[in-house]
């Protein structure tokens, strides 16, 4: 996702955030764990109040290169997790491993 996204407040479509894991023996395949993403104010932080929607996984195979994963979420009116007003919107993601649970800052969205 290009931070320079610009979208209308009245589109309904997914948000896709490429997510890498990486181990001693190379990329990591995260699908099988949960992925949420949570849209907040620009500048605005995380915190336990936060509203985590969950996602879903696309894979994008590529030939002799690693899969690239990406999390997504559906915004919009009618049928999205969230309709995000005119503004500047912080995409904010998180992946919930047994042993870590990274909350990453994907992007900035300009809804209009």
């Amino acid at each position: 996702m290009s931070s320079d996204k610009v979208i209308s407040a009245a589109s309904k479509q997914y948000i896709l955030v490429a997510i890498e894991g990486r181990d001693d023996n190379g990329v990591l395949d995260p699908t099988s764990l949960p992925v949420e993403m949570a849209f907040l104010p620009q500048d605005t932080t995380p915190d336990e109040d936060t509203t985590w929607h969950t996602g879903s996984w696309v894979t994008v195979i590529q030939s002799n290169l690693p899969n690239i994963y990406k999390g997504r979420v559906l915004i919009g009116p009618d049928g999205g997790v969230v309709t995000l007003t005119p503004g500047s919107w912080d995409v904010w993601v998180k992946v919930t491993h047994a042993v870590e649970e990274p909350v990453v800052k994907a992007d900035t969205i300009l809804v209009v």
